[in-house]
């Protein structure tokens, strides 16, 4: 993840200038209730590279982001918890990337 200003920055709680993004891989069209509720703390994207694993952004018993079969896809759920207060409160920036590998 990259894009958060010198004002802004991300961990894995809310607080002044810090905002929070968990990502998931996972469930059906509109199942957002099911990531929400799934959410954990292995979910917390940051700006450290992470593979995807069943439990590391994914929901148990759906599909997820790990050995993602060729010509498959799968659906990516982000929730985004805004800091607490702010200091610049100019518009802010923040892209997410989301790589692949060919599995080995």
């Amino acid at each position: 993840m990259t894009g958060a200003s010198a004002n802004w920055g991300y961990n894995t709680s809310a607080k002044p200038d810090t905002f929070v993004i968990w990502g998931i891989f996972g469930g059906a069209v509109g199942d957002s209730a099911t990531c929400v509720t799934a959410l954990a703390a292995d979910d917390i994207i940051t700006g450290i590279s992470v593979a995807a694993t069943i439990d590391t952004f994914g929901v148990a018993g759906t599909p997820n982001g790990a050995a993602v079969p060729n010509g498959e896809s799968r659906k990516l759920w982000l929730k985004f918890l805004s800091p607490t207060t702010a200091s610049d409160t100019t518009t802010q920036t923040i892209k997410v990337t989301v790589g692949c590998q060919v599995a080995e």
